[in-house]
């Protein structure tokens, strides 16, 4: 048996992070203020993409992507989401 000791303040949400940012070969992000994407897919048009550790989203989950996208007159975007199951 051997463990991994890991930074503090790695979190499961960041381990997820990496991996889609692994899996899709992202490498960008954007930020402005308060107001941050976790992704952009860059080809010839900007995918905005944003991870939540949440089962179900709501309004405010999605306002920064919305923005985002309206911003700048970008018709699609992504929506990872992902949960832990409640131990019964």
């Amino acid at each position: 048996m051997f463990g991994i000791k890991c930074h503090p303040r790695l979190t499961e949400r960041k381990v997820f992070e990496s991996l889609v940012c692994s899996a899709f070969h992202l490498k960008r992000y954007w930020r402005k203020g308060e107001k941050e994407i976790d992704f952009l897919k860059v080809n010839e048009k900007i995918l905005p993409i944003e991870v939540k550790e949440k089962a179900v989203s709501n309004r405010k989950d999605t306002k920064t992507l919305l923005y985002f996208m309206k911003r700048y007159n970008i018709d699609k975007g992504g929506y990872c989401l992902f949960w832990k199951k409640k131990k019964l």
